[in-house]
């Protein structure tokens, strides 16, 4: 019977009877082998796991008998890349990729360790499977390389039949015009699917020329387009389902033109213009200086976009970004007000959770809790400190309970508070934000 499950990465043993090697007697042998004798192969898989953030297709395994372990069978080199970049494997093993594991560790990569497997019960049919995948022929029952036009049709479908990486060249360029900050990070194979298609890519404003990216349009309307659409995928209200296929690519940009997102005829230039980001290696002084934050919104647009991880929830994060971008001042007070509560509750929440905090007290003395654990780590601004030790104090007018009654009571909050709040808690949110994302 076959099952899909998501099962945490360190019941997943590395098979030691892999057919790669014979039966080496240990995972840990098994692991090493690898490593030693498929070396430039495990590097780029690394390297590739990392940049994609994790692995697209389900390991092959059966449970071990009387244990809870569950042997690998097909897609042991990703399972032992897993390991590697969670610190799973064994360090007294010969490991001739430990300082590029080292050099990826410390970048961003999700906290998860739950994999989706596709779960076998039966070695006979486990080894079916094999035969199909691994021994090439059959007169057709196993799997036919793609011939030429074949695997053309799919790099085109899919975007990937560009040299240049589009969503990293954008990113780059983004951070560098200040319209991202240093840490945001763009799904690449969502946003490079996006704009696999010439079409597509026109109709946002750029063009791909000669493997360089180039700019259709006035420079500040095309920046304007690719933020938003980074944005709405950096939050996941934008999936790999929305821009499967060309119909569903086709209706967000249809919806993003609605909004007057999308550049116009007006903004055409009568030449189209090369870009080259340059952000990569650049020294931060050197770099462009981020611009202000619209005035209409409650976040700036130079703070950190939190992670989806096991302590920042999707919807978290979609909070995050309608804060950010979505809920204005003009339109949105009591929204926003409810909002802002919400928010560094659930932030407060996540930050104590991490670090194992008591929790069991109101929401102003969590803040506080969570505040001086950060404080004793790095300092935070004084003026920072003397807001939060206020929060709990009903008769101070900036205080917890004022949230508590714009939102539960008939307290009208003004936009000036309400500024006056986010940007108390400036230093307290992001330092949270950062931590939580393991950049801190």
């Amino acid at each position: 019977m076959t099952d899909i499950q998501r099962i945490p990465l360190q019941l997943l043993e590395v098979n030691p009877a892999n057919d790669r090697h014979g039966d080496v007697g240990s995972e840990s042998s098994a692991i090493e082998w690898l490593l030693v004798n498929k070396t430039d192969k495990m590097r780029d898989l690394l390297e590739d796991i990392h940049a994609r953030q994790g692995i697209v297709d389900e390991p092959l395994v059966m449970k071990k008998p009387d244990e809870n372990k569950y042997v690998v069978f097909d897609g042991n080199r990703r399972v032992t890349c897993l390991k590697l970049l969670h610190g799973l494997v064994p360090t007294n093993i010969q490991n001739p990729l430990a300082k590029k594991v080292e050099a990826l560790r410390e970048k961003s990569f999700p906290a998860n360790q739950v994999i989706e497997c596709r779960v076998e019960d039966s070695i006979e049919r486990v080894n079916n499977i094999l035969e199909l995948r691994h021994i090439p022929g059959n007169s057709g029952a196993g799997q036919l390389k793609w011939d030429g036009h074949e695997k053309e049709n799919f790099l085109e479908r899919t975007g990937k039949s560009q040299k240049i990486n589009l969503a990293r060249e954008v990113n780059n360029l983004l951070i560098q015009a200040g319209h991202l900050n240093e840490h945001d990070r763009i799904p690449l194979s969502n946003f490079n699917r996006l704009f696999s298609s010439k079409e597509i890519r026109q109709r946002a404003g750029i063009a791909i020329e000669d493997d360089k990216l180039q700019l259709l349009n006035e420079t500040e309307p095309t920046y304007e387009v690719l933020t938003r659409i980074a944005k709405d995928m950096m939050a996941g209200r934008k999936t790999l389902d929305d821009v499967w296929d060309n119909a569903k690519k086709m209706a967000y940009l249809d919806e993003l033109e609605k909004e007057g997102i999308l550049p116009s005829a007006k903004n055409r230039l009568s030449a189209p213009i090369t870009v080259i980001p340059s952000i990569a290696g650049q020294p931060a002084a050197m770099r462009p200086a981020q611009g202000p934050h619209l005035h209409n919104y409650l976040l700036p647009t130079d703070m950190q976009q939190p992670i989806q991880n096991e302590f920042f929830s999707r919807k978290f994060c979609i909070l995050f970004y309608e804060l950010q971008n979505t809920l204005r001042f003009s339109q949105h007070l009591i929204s926003m007000a409810i909002s802002l509560r919400a928010f560094i509750d659930i932030l407060t929440a996540s930050y104590m959770r991490k670090h194992k905090l008591d929790d069991k007290t109101g929401l102003a003395t969590r803040i506080q809790t969570a505040f001086y654990h950060m404080h004793k780590v790095e300092p935070l601004p004084e003026a920072a400190r003397s807001f939060v030790a206020k929060l709990s104090d009903d008769k101070e007018y900036f205080s917890i309970n004022t949230l508590h009654k714009a939102t539960h009571n008939d307290l009208q909050i003004s936009d000036q508070d309400l500024r006056a709040f986010a940007n108390n808690l400036d230093a307290y949110i992001r330092r949270a934000i950062a931590d939580i994302n393991g950049e801190h």
